[in-house]
């Protein structure tokens, strides 16, 4: 189970974020627009007969690409168990005016997991939380992270 203390930090970086935003912007589909660079850590939880819940570490990198109109395309790189796979989805999101959002990511159209954000500094930063798949465990945090826009800048 997810302990009570990481649900209240949690909860307290989101209110802490949501406070920090400007009270006269006004965010759209379009403030989320290019490509953002993100690198996190977090974990998994796996439930088991032989060693019931245990949280297992994940870390993961990659590049998510907006297209400004609500739909997103994620390429990453996930470290687990010892081992990494890479990963592409595509993925739907949409835009309150209070610049909340929230990204809707499946793979071969299979719900994958849901990002929770804030859009922070007119769309140059984006704080998130990774949610998993309700069908693989419910609703629980995998991991929070930024992700940067890229200002053009080639590799």
């Amino acid at each position: 189970m997810m302990s009570r203390t990481l649900v209240t930090r949690i909860a307290i970086t989101v209110c802490c974020l949501v406070a920090a935003l400007d009270a006269n912007a006004a965010c759209t589909s379009s403030s989320l627009n290019g490509d953002y660079w993100f690198m996190a850590t977090g974990t998994v939880q796996r439930t088991s007969p032989q060693n019931g819940v245990r949280l297992d570490p994940v870390a993961e990198i990659g590049r998510v690409s907006y297209d400004g109109k609500g739909t997103a395309t994620l390429i990453e790189t996930v470290a687990l168990h010892g081992g990494q796979s890479e990963i592409t989805a595509s993925g739907k999101y949409t835009v309150s005016t209070d610049c909340r959002a929230a990204v809707e990511w499946s793979v071969s159209g299979t719900y994958l997991q849901t990002y929770a954000i804030i859009i922070l500094q007119g769309g140059a930063e984006i704080e998130t939380v990774s949610f998993r798949n309700a069908a693989s465990g419910g609703s629980r945090p995998l991991s929070m992270f930024s992700q940067k826009k890229t200002l053009g800048i080639p590799c």
